[in-house]
């Protein structure tokens, strides 16, 4: 596709909306940077370290901060978005860097069967996570456009498979599906919606995952829920939001409606306790999340970062941001 398609999806296909930057937007978001909340926690969070045994003996996800989503299910193991690096950014020196304490090493991650890509921002697609894992993998599955850039950092072009919005997928017992989302993509200043960015639904033979990406709130999540749902758990985006881009971040309540939406049995909070991206407190995304979660009974999983999740049972709702 080129870049008029997507855009031209956009657009046409589901009404999305486009963020906008004009004069009243940046203003308002420069006032709101110069009185930033504590967009950093004052203490190095504590994760667990990955019991990897737990992991593997059942159909199970783990949440790795921010956006990365272990998964194992029907002996299939998978990584979303992974993203394990200190900045989110082409630089080493420079750019949002992550919460102390919130790291998981590589070299606790077990053996992965396939990585799934959302979209290509620096704090989803990271080439030093790649190029740790590539060689390892069966498969990458990622948004049309990216194959060129994985291919010129040394990935097997064989490895790698490009998908279009409801393109769906079988791998042994698993069905994959990348589905869309009200976001956009870029790694520089003249790459904007040149590659293609959504979500991913992950079912197995007895358990079903979707992992939001990064979105606006808008009506493809219950186009999703109402093609592909109900799931076992949806893990949504409800971090680094703001009023200024409201058309490409959720506001938590927003996420926990998209919940619902999808018909999720349980939501895993993401995008958050992993880099500061915007201007909100940094555990505002999840103490908002809790409160619109019991209003509207939606359960909510919020498991420590690295903790086996268990799809056939438990939901944990220990406030472990909250110990220091």
């Amino acid at each position: 596709m080129k870049t008029t398609e997507y855009t031209e999806i956009k657009e046409n296909a589901f009404n999305f909306e486009k963020m906008t930057m004009n004069k009243e937007r940046i203003l308002g978001t420069t006032k709101d940077y110069l009185a930033k909340q504590q967009t950093r926690p004052p203490f190095a969070l504590v994760r667990k370290v990955i019991d990897t045994r737990a992991f593997l003996s059942q159909d199970s996800i783990i949440w790795l901060s921010h956006s990365t989503i272990l998964g194992h299910i029907d002996n299939m193991t998978f990584i979303v978005d992974p993203m394990l690096s200190l900045r989110a950014s082409p630089f080493s020196w420079i750019g949002p860097k992550r919460f102390e304490g919130s790291l998981t090493p590589i070299e606790e991650l077990p053996n992965i069967d396939i990585i799934f890509i959302t979209h290509n921002h620096y704090d989803h697609l990271d080439y030093k996570t790649i190029m740790a894992l590539h060689e390892h993998v069966k498969y990458i599955y990622i948004p049309k456009g990216n194959a060129l850039l994985l291919c010129k950092w040394g990935v097997q072009p064989s490895k790698i498979k490009e998908f279009s919005w409801f393109e769906e997928h079988k791998i042994d017992e698993l069905t994959v599906c990348f589905c869309p989302t009200q976001h956009f993509s870029g790694r520089g200043l003249f790459d904007r919606d040149k590659t293609l960015w959504g979500s991913w639904v992950i079912k197995g033979s007895k358990h079903s995952v979707y992992v939001s990406g990064d979105s606006g709130y808008n009506q493809h999540f219950k186009i999703i829920g109402d093609t592909h749902g109900p799931f076992d758990i949806a893990c949504i985006e409800c971090g680094a939001y703001s009023d200024h881009w409201k058309e490409v971040h959720m506001r938590p309540e927003e996420s926990v409606q998209a919940a619902c939406d999808l018909g999720a049995k349980i939501m895993l909070p993401m995008h958050w306790a992993g880099f500061d991206l915007s201007t909100h407190a940094w555990d505002e995304p999840i103490s908002q999340a809790v409160i619109k979660a019991k209003e509207m009974n939606m359960p909510l999983s919020t498991y420590m970062i690295g903790e086996v999740n268990n799809l056939e049972k438990s939901i944990v709702n220990t406030e472990w941001w909250i110990f220091h």
